[in-house]
C-alpha cells in the first residue's frame, strides 16, 4: 500500500520534474517551492499533464507553498472543486498536505 507522503512525493517529483528524496511533507513543500522560483513555466507545463487526482495533490502543494494563486488558476478557475473531485488515496494526500503543521 502506498502511503500518503510517498504520493504527495511522487506527484511533486512529477510536478518538479526532479527527483524527491524526501517522503517528508516539509522537505516535498521546500522543494516545489524552489522549483517554483527558480521555473514556473516548466511546473506549469507538468502540472497539466497530470491526473484529476494527481492535480488535486499538486494543487494542495502549491498551496502549502504559497501558490494558491497559481493552483486556482492552472485549475482553470476551479481549485476547490477539483479538491472535492478528489477520493481515495489523492484525497488522503490533499487532507494529509492541507493538515500539515510545519
Amino acid at each position: 500500500m502506498t502511503t500518503t507522503p510517498m504520493i504527495a512525493a511522487s506527484i511533486a517529483a512529477e510536478l518538479t520534474g526532479t527527483k524527491i528524496t524526501t517522503d517528508q511533507i516539509d522537505g516535498i513543500i521546500k522543494s516545489v517551492a524552489r522549483a517554483m522560483n527558480s521555473d514556473q513555466a516548466g511546473v506549469k507545463k507538468r502540472f497539466n499533464v497530470l491526473s484529476t487526482g494527481e492535480r488535486a495533490v499538486a494543487a494542495a502543494i502549491l498551496s502549502r507553498c504559497d501558490y494558491s494563486e497559481q493552483a486556482d488558476k492552472w485549475s482553470g478557475g476551479q481549485f476547490l472543486q477539483l479538491l472535492c473531485r478528489t477520493s481515495g488515496a489523492h484525497l488522503a494526500a490533499v487532507l494529509s498536505l492541507l493538515n500539515h503543521e510545519g
